[in-house]
């Protein structure tokens, strides 16, 4: 049951495509992709265009996806957690805002072919689009096309004063 602060989104995702850490990634995200982001955050986008993977990819130990979604969320300034079967992510980063102290929630888990795809306690719902538009997008970059379906998307204004102290530690268990 997730936490009802904020705005959530739950989605499966299938991994379209894997280049493997070993070859070069893709130098180019999807365009349409670019251009969602381009509106809303053109720092990260021209960041992204310049942004050199190989040399990260190749301080990857095992190069599996979960590993590959750690390293996107660490660049995403995450605190990153893997469960010990590596089948699980969880990330968060405090986000302050004059009104309320939140930790920005995303969480990963492995099931079967597809993973379940969840980000929590996002301020609004543009400001939630505009991170899984940069999540996909750098885990593009770094080789890893992914596809969301199913999502189911809710919430609402954190409220003022709202406090989310705590971390998720393993609550991504569905």
């Amino acid at each position: 049951m997730p936490c009802d602060i904020g705005y959530r989104s739950v989605a499966r995702a299938t991994v379209e495509k894997k280049t493997p850490a070993v070859k070069a990634p893709p130098k180019r995200v999807d365009e349409p992709l670019i251009v969602r982001l381009a509106a809303a955050d053109p720092a990260f986008v021209s960041w992204l265009r310049e942004l050199d993977a190989k040399p990260l990819l190749d301080t990857l130990q095992q190069g599996g996806v979960i590993d590959l979604l750690r390293m996107v969320c660490e660049l995403l300034d995450y605190n990153v957690v893997v469960s010990e079967n590596g089948k699980m992510l969880e990330a968060e980063k405090t986000t302050h805002s004059g009104e309320h102290h939140v930790h920005e929630y995303l969480c990963v888990v492995a099931k079967g072919d597809a993973l379940e795809v969840r980000f929590e306690h996002f301020a609004s719902d543009d400001a939630l689009a505009v991170e899984q538009a940069r999540f996909l997008a750098l885990a593009q970059k770094l080789g890893l096309t992914l596809r969301l379906s199913g999502e189911k998307r809710a919430g609402q204004k954190i409220p003022k004063g709202a406090v989310h102290p705590h971390l998720h530690k393993n609550r991504g268990k569905s």
